[in-house]
């Protein structure tokens, strides 16, 4: 803070032009719509079947504009049991394992000190919009498209191989601070 002024606001989104609309009502939905006929990308990140309750789901934005790249980002994905789950950067990143494995093994697991799971997700989130770009505008047959990407899908791509050893092995890793199992030394050591 500076002055009583949050500095993560105009941090993170310097350099951006901001409309706010309430969706709850018509007017914001219509100027959606019109903003849509000439947008290459949407992003939103209501819980699942918010948009289709409000009548501007992909389905009908499509329609309007059917060359729209829309990307819906979830806590747990657009579909499967926790699908209508409201998601958040630290319970998504818990649910992945990710939290399991940091942290002294005889305290409580420790969350990351920052928004990693947004940072996480959004690179995905640009990933999939540049590669949909790519294909809709490289392609002769290329069209909008509808992604998917969750906060906690992204933090489990994070688990790497551990995914895979738990398959085959049955192990579970525990915290090991201070020892990567990649690189040695690595990690965070108690000093005096």
């Amino acid at each position: 803070y500076y002055n009583g002024e949050g500095l993560r606001w105009p941090g993170l989104s310097r350099n951006k032009k901001s409309l706010t609309l309430d969706l709850h009502h018509e007017e914001g939905k219509e100027i959606l719509r019109k903003l849509v006929k000439k947008t290459d990308i949407l992003i939103e990140n209501f819980r699942t079947g918010t948009l289709e309750k409000w009548g501007i789901g992909y389905q009908d934005l499509k329609k309007i504009n059917p060359d729209l790249i829309m990307i819906r980002v979830t806590g747990y994905g657009q579909t499967g049991p926790y699908a209508y789950k409201a998601g958040f950067g630290t319970p998504a990143t818990a649910f992945s394992g990710f939290t399991y494995l940091h942290g002294y093994p005889d305290r409580p697991p420790i969350s990351p000190s920052f928004s990693l799971t947004d940072y996480v997700t959004g690179i995905y989130v640009a990933f999939s919009a540049v590669m949909a770009l790519y294909h809709r505008d490289c392609h002769e047959d290329g069209t909008g498209q509808y992604i998917d990407v969750s906060l906690y899908e992204s933090m489990f791509r994070m688990m790497e191989f551990l995914v895979a050893d738990y398959d085959v092995t049955g192990n579970i890793k525990e915290r090991t601070p201070g020892l990567s199992g990649h690189s040695a030394p690595a990690g965070n050591f108690l000093t005096k």
